[in-house]
């Protein structure tokens, strides 16, 4: 905690005093979560993926699997694998699980286009309590020109365009919450909304810290009303190597994460479960 307040009281200085706190805020809160996120290194979590849908004219959503994957970070890269397999694919995450409603980059690629990128236009609204936290809340645009969130939708693709709000630690400045919403959706999507929630941990790195995601939820609508969810949370991380690099491709990554055998607390494949319900299900 000591070292955590020391980075927020030192990322605030640097810029004249006599500026806007509006414009001060933004400045200083892009910089202090634009260092944590490139001091991630290359780390790998358990990923479980908690899938749901509920129809136009269903009154609550039904619960469809749970999906359990091994996903290796790096530079920019996502790689997954089934748990308790020695090597990562170079595939999708698509092509693992095969079917039913995803979203990848959720560990990186958002908080890094707007932190490092800088491709949104972020304004400060003030002070807030936020899930019983002192907070300072942004929201922001990402014009559809500059976005480069990429939708696939039952093999109709297109560039949406992004905006959001996120809320970071009054005292660290270290974010906390960040969600996004598609805007400017193509015709050629048959969606109606799309947005995606992330919250963020702190990853110890000996003596330095880094910024990663700890649980999601992503969910869209089409234009017929038929809702998908996704509730994810990421477990068991661990940093795979002291010292990351720049990456070229999926392909480096792949075999930088080759040799990883960390013994993990999942459901192995072909486990059978055996199920006593406690009372009656009616159709």
């Amino acid at each position: 905690t000591l070292v955590l307040l020391i980075a927020g009281s030192q990322v605030r200085s640097g810029y004249p005093d006599d500026l806007p706190r509006n414009v001060l805020e933004v400045a200083h809160t892009l910089q202090h979560n634009r260092d944590l996120l490139r001091s991630v290194p290359m780390y790998t979590c358990l990923e479980t993926i908690s899938r749901e849908q509920k129809g136009p004219k269903q009154r609550k959503a039904r619960s469809l699997d749970v999906v359990q994957v091994d996903v290796g970070v790096g530079q920019t890269e996502e790689i997954y694998s089934w748990p308790g397999q020695d090597t990562f694919s170079s595939g999708s995450l698509m092509d693992l699980v095969g079917q039913g409603y995803l979203a990848t980059g959720i560990f990186d690629t958002f908080a890094r286009n707007l932190f490092i990128a800088n491709l949104g236009r972020v304004q400060f609204t003030g002070e807030r309590v936020f899930e019983s936290a002192d907070t300072l809340h942004f929201t922001y645009t990402v014009p559809s020109l500059s976005s480069k969130w990429d939708v696939d939708w039952l093999g109709a693709r297109g560039i949406v365009g992004e905006s959001g709000e996120f809320w970071v630690d009054k005292k660290t400045l270290t974010l906390l919450t960040l969600n996004v919403a598609a805007t400017r959706i193509p015709p050629n999507l048959p969606l109606k909304s799309l947005t995606v929630k992330i919250d963020y941990q702190m990853l110890a790195i000996g003596q330095e810290h880094a910024l990663i995601p700890s649980a999601a939820e992503n969910t869209a609508v089409e234009l017929n009303g038929t809702a998908y969810r996704n509730a994810i949370t990421f477990s068991q991380c661990h940093v795979f190597e002291a010292e990351s690099g720049v990456l070229d491709s999926s392909q480096g990554l792949t075999e930088a994460v080759a040799g990883y055998e960390e013994r993990r607390i999942a459901l192995p494949a072909g486990l059978n479960l055996f199920v006593t319900l406690q009372s009656e299900i009616h159709a």
